[in-house]
């Protein structure tokens, strides 16, 4: 699907509490997690157009692949001579009944096997021990694919079969409309790939000797640096640095000769 239908499909589930969580699949790079920001955006956007004073939506986005287990189900203490768990803020704030907006846990494919394990009570029983998510929060997992060679891992088939699994689909046009809006980004960079389009997007196992590929985002990333690196000389090594060393060295050839 593309960026747009799923931000609609999303804002729709949200909307009518469909408290189904749901998994979105896809290459690195490609603006997975960002659908979280611009969700909670719309979320904001529809709830404060009937109250003004509502505070914006949570956009709580963890990445998993950096958590231990304890990060989810918190710290492990003894009260009272009982064993319980203090949570970490992140929890407090979509537990809370008021709370609304989106949780995106985020790489889960990449996540260690006892942090998948500690997340699937938090995202198919939308709660974590005793403390559940509030109502008004959407659940949304973000991955990449086995085929993508990106030390992503097969999650379980239990896992699997309880979740909406959606795969996000690369869309130049939508992304460089996206692109031409943002003033800080050289335009130079939707033209070349309008030429080689191949380039927009790659795997890891299409990486340069130095693990460099190109990717959405690391065309944007170059976007806001490319006048500097312009300025200092140093174009074709900051581009390699991002994109990888072949499709840098098209970009400065093709600059050469628009100018």
């Amino acid at each position: 699907m593309r960026y747009d239908e799923l931000v609609n499909f999303y804002f729709e589930m949200w909307a009518g509490k469909g408290h189904i969580s749901q998994l979105l699949l896809g290459p690195p790079g490609t603006g997975k997690s960002s659908i979280a920001i611009s969700l909670s955006e719309r979320i904001t956007k529809a709830v404060q157009g009937s109250n003004p004073s509502a505070p914006p939506a949570i956009c709580s986005i963890l990445d998993l692949s950096t958590k231990n287990k304890e990060d989810i189900v918190g710290l492990p203490s003894l009260k009272d001579g009982l064993s319980s768990f203090f949570p970490f803020g992140w929890l407090n704030e979509v537990t809370d009944p008021d709370a609304y907006g989106v949780l995106c846990l985020d790489d889960l494919p990449s996540a260690s096997q006892s942090v998948q394990v500690a997340s699937r009570q938090l995202i198919l029983e939308r709660r974590v021990d005793d403390r559940r998510i509030s109502d008004g929060i959407l659940i949304l997992v973000t991955g990449n694919r086995r085929e993508d060679k990106c030390a992503a891992l097969t999650l379980a088939s239990n896992f699997r079969n309880s979740v909406c699994s959606l795969s996000l689909d690369l869309d130049f046009d939508l992304w460089a409309d996206w692109y031409g809006k943002e003033i800080d980004l050289a335009p130079v960079i939707p033209s070349f790939l309008r030429y080689r389009p191949t380039h927009f997007s790659s795997l890891p196992k299409q990486a340069d000797d130095r693990g460099q590929f190109a990717t959405p985002r690391t065309w944007a990333m170059l976007g806001r640096c490319l006048a500097i690196a312009q300025k200092q000389g140093i174009l074709t090594d900051v581009a390699s640095g991002l994109v990888g060393a072949g499709p840098a060295t098209e970009l400065c050839a093709f600059i050469n000769v628009k100018s």
